[in-house]
C-alpha cells in the first residue's frame, strides 16, 4: 500500500504533478487568503483526483 502525503498547498494544488498511491492525505492550509472560491476550487480538485482514498486535515487561517 502507498501512502502520499502532502500539505499547505496554498492554493498551488492545481500546479501538483502527484504520483500514484492508494491513499492521499492532504494537511495543513489549502487556501492562500481562505477565500470561498479558493476552497471551492480545492474540493472540486481533491474531488477528482484519482487516488482509492482521500483523508483532508485541512486549516484555513485568515
Amino acid at each position: 500500500m502507498k501512502i502520499l502525503h502532502i500539505s499547505d498547498t496554498h492554493s498551488k494544488h492545481q500546479l501538483l504533478n502527484l504520483p500514484e498511491a492508494d491513499i492521499l492525505v492532504h494537511s495543513g492550509d489549502f487556501t492562500f487568503a481562505g477565500a470561498d472560491d479558493e476552497a471551492s476550487d480545492f474540493m472540486n480538485w481533491l474531488g477528482n483526483l484519482p487516488y482509492k482514498h482521500i483523508c483532508s486535515f485541512d486549516l484555513i487561517i485568515t
